[in-house]
């Protein structure tokens, strides 16, 4: 079972090297890297040449200009090639993430889904740890899945995009719902699999928590 991880990224200088670091030294060796720089104007692009310099199973897709996670996101699916695509953000993941993935799958053959828990760290107190949950999804409320934790099935991805509609957000909600009405069953686990670094955001915050209030509105959930 061969893992694709999928990483967009934008002027993400501070955490960029030790996220790539802990996503290249999976103990799960059946994997490909895809990072997608989405116009970074930081030190961001010359990290990741450095990261990737001379290193099989990787892939850079750049952008000359910013145009948004859920774009990069849909082109990192396109070009992935492994039977599992696993979700990446700015964080650091655990090394046996890909083992974790890779069981789950293996499992259950019926799964389309896979997500876990995560612990959680403030970008600017790092010695500040939480825990998020691999809590179940009832899909008639807000989502409650962290989704740098996802995994879902290549296939299922090339069906189902993540939606363009800001370059603020992946929207990322919309995707899973769009899934889950076409009868894709979901299983969380408990097992953290990543430390997400919360504070670190680029976007517009409530830009993006009006649109969402909204495209939830849609889908007949009211949050």
């Amino acid at each position: 079972m061969k893992i694709s991880l999928v990483l967009p990224v934008y002027n993400q200088q501070t955490t960029i090297r030790d996220c790539m670091h802990s996503l290249i030294n999976q103990t799960y060796k059946n994997t490909e890297l895809i990072v997608i720089d989405d116009g970074s104007k930081d030190e961001t692009p010359k990290i990741i040449e450095y990261m990737l310099k001379g290193r099989r199973n990787t892939k850079r897709i750049y952008h000359d200009k910013r145009i948004g996670a859920g774009v990069g996101r849909n082109e990192g699916n396109n070009a992935a090639t492994g039977d599992i695509i696993a979700v990446c953000d700015c964080d650091i993941y655990f090394k046996d993430r890909c083992d974790v993935i890779v069981e789950a799958f293996s499992k259950d053959a019926d799964m389309g889904v896979f997500y876990s828990a995560a612990q959680l760290r403030d970008a600017k107190h790092k010695d500040s740890y939480g825990l998020h949950e691999a809590y179940a999804w009832d899909f008639k409320s807000k989502c409650p899945i962290c989704h740098p934790t996802v995994a879902y099935k290549r296939e299922l991805a090339l069906d189902t995009s993540y939606y363009e509609t800001t370059i603020d957000s992946d929207l990322y909600e919309f995707m899973l719902l769009d899934m889950h009405k076409k009868g894709v069953k979901f299983n969380g686990c408990q097992v953290p699999t990543l430390t997400k670094i919360e504070g670190n955001s680029k976007r517009n915050v409530e830009e993006v928590k009006n649109l969402k209030r909204l495209m939830y509105k849609d889908y007949g959930i009211e949050v």
